[in-house]
């Protein structure tokens, strides 16, 4: 009979809900094995991800009717003895998936001989901020006794909430405070805004 390694990894064991994840699948049956007929490698794919169209590598097909998110499917045909092989496919973590949700995946081998193989991987969804700030002055020039405007501009593009979020800007020499907008309060040379 074949005597088959099966192993599944996944590039990111901690992502984000939007990411994309590269599944990799290696196969591969010992010297002085049998060989493996008709060999089929599945995997079902979990409900917090889509399937990347096109993704599946080496020959690899995608059923969208199988299994709560569809199936990826290879025919592998013959693994001789002495011989490997490795497949891959893409998804993408699907928007809204909570954080500290746990995708498992689960390849599996079978053939004719009824030696099957099954490997599985486990990511973790964490969603994160991720914090853009930007700051501009209205001159680029001054003379004494000239006002400035300084305007700050901030966004979170991440996929979680920054709580606690405060802006701070040290004024530089040789200026003075005047106001700040948006609750803006100054105290040792610092202007403080407490965003929430």
């Amino acid at each position: 009979p074949p005597v088959l390694t099966f192993t599944k990894s996944v590039d990111i064991t901690s992502s984000a809900p939007g990411a994309t994840l590269t599944y990799t699948i290696n196969y591969s049956n010992a010297s002085g094995a049998g060989t493996s007929t008709n060999t089929t490698i599945l995997d079902t794919l979990p409900s917090d991800v889509t399937y990347v169209s096109g993704s599946a590598s080496s020959g690899g097909s995608f059923n969208a009717t199988i299994g709560p998110n569809g199936r990826v499917s290879w025919n592998i045909g013959s693994v001789a003895a002495n011989t490997s092989g490795s497949v891959s496919f893409q998804v993408t973590v699907n928007t809204g998936t909570p954080n500290g949700t746990n995708i498992i995946n689960t390849g599996r081998l079978s053939n004719s001989e009824g030696v099957p193989a099954s490997d599985t991987t486990l990511t973790t969804v964490a969603a994160l901020p991720e914090l853009d700030i930007t700051l501009a002055v209205d001159k680029s020039s001054a003379s004494p006794g000239d006002t400035l405007v300084y305007t700050i501009n901030y966004a979170n593009d991440g996929t979680a909430d920054a709580n606690s979020t405060a802006i701070r800007d040290t004024l530089p020499a040789n200026v003075t405070f005047l106001s700040a907008t948006g609750g803006g309060t100054l105290s040792s040379g610092v202007v403080t805004w407490n965003i929430g």
